[in-house]
């Protein structure tokens, strides 16, 4: 902010030329120190006024749309709802459950990192310390993530699950030379059906010029999950490190096979997503036939949790139809699906 220039009048007080001067010179005024100001007063917060409470009818409200999201399901006009009840009660009460339900439901990592953030209390224990940093590493908020990990795994030590993931989000927030001891201390914490201890470590290591100890961990990791792109293409940066140019060579094809196979799968989540957003907007529009059409193309590739989510649009639509019957057969349908997020 630019400062304004303040502009100082001086006046001057003397005799003309023409007068006598006087006899004596007046007393010099004697003036009061002006007292130092003492520290100021820091203003009193002002209290958040009150949430209104739910009422009855409010509350019955809100267990239906958990029941709904605890189903799967994520469409417009239950996510709306819920909106409009958080918008006027806040978090408080089942809506906080609910709002959970809800991010879950439509895998909205952020939304859910972000309420348990909020609600977080100021002496939460340490388990809910790790779950809200475990939560804002799956939303990608790697900063916020080490700021609640790394004090946490002070307190618990370096072979913790919380040393652990603040290693993780420390590597992903762009810092590997200081996620490297992390995750070497708590490297038992981590996944054992994954690559990510090897990986990371490796990485690391590759990051502090250890070439040598980045490939024994590559290597160890493409032993255990053999195939994977990201560990195969560390090994091949590994060996280029040391000089092997034809073991870099041979990598590098093995890791871009296993690049274009996963290309493949992600060409594949892309084409259910479009059709996922078709789906929506076929039942927002009251669009029926092109709503069982687009069922039809995506059931097929979907996981068991987005069939759920599928059958309770279907319902949905049938309800709005005054197809009573074909909706209870969806709400039906979905019910006998096994549990889990596995496909077909």
């Amino acid at each position: 902010m630019r400062s304004t220039a303040v502009l100082l009048a001086l006046a001057f007080a003397g005799a003309c030329a023409d007068e006598a001067p006087p006899e004596a010179p007046p007393p010099p005024a004697v003036v009061a120190p002006t007292p130092a100001p003492g520290p100021a007063a820091e203003p009193t917060p002002a209290r958040a006024p009150a949430l209104p409470p739910l009422g009855e009818t409010e509350q019955a409200r809100v267990r239906t749309l958990a029941e709904t999201f605890a189903k799967g399901g994520c469409t417009d006009e239950p996510v709306q709802a819920l909106r409009a009840l958080t918008a006027v009660h806040g978090d408080q009460g089942p809506l906080r459950k609910a709002q959970l339900l809800m991010f879950e439901a439509c895998q909205d990592a952020v939304g859910k990192a972000e309420l348990l953030a909020r609600t977080l209390p100021a002496d939460a224990d340490a388990d809910a310390r790790l779950q809200m940093g475990a939560a804002w590493i799956r939303a990608a908020r790697y900063d916020e993530a080490v700021a609640v990990l790394r004090p946490l795994s002070v307190e618990q030590g370096p072979a913790s699950k919380a040393a652990w993931l603040a290693g993780f989000a420390t590597f992903h927030a762009g810092d590997p030379e200081a996620a490297l001891p992390l995750l070497e201390g708590a490297r038992a914490q981590a996944p054992t059906d994954r690559s990510d201890a090897w990986l990371l470590i490796g990485l690391s290591k590759l990051h502090a010029g250890d070439a040598d100890g980045a490939v024994a961990e590559f290597e160890a990791g493409n032993a255990a999950v053999p195939g994977d792109r990201s560990m195969l293409q560390g090994l091949a940066r590994g060996y280029a490190a040391l000089g092997r140019t034809e073991d870099a060579r041979t990598t590098t094809l093995a890791a871009r096979a296993a690049h274009e196979g996963a290309a493949a799968k992600e060409q594949a989540a892309y084409r259910l997503s479009a059709l996922a957003t078709q789906l929506r907007t076929a039942h927002k529009d009251g669009d029926l036939e092109t709503l069982e059409k687009t069922f039809d193309m995506m059931w097929p590739m979907a996981p068991t949790k987005l069939r759920a989510q599928m059958l309770a649009v279907r319902a949905a639509a049938y309800d709005r139809a005054g197809r009573p019957e074909d909706a209870a057969a969806s709400r039906a349908q979905a019910q006998a699906l096994p549990q889990g997020d596995t496909a077909p």
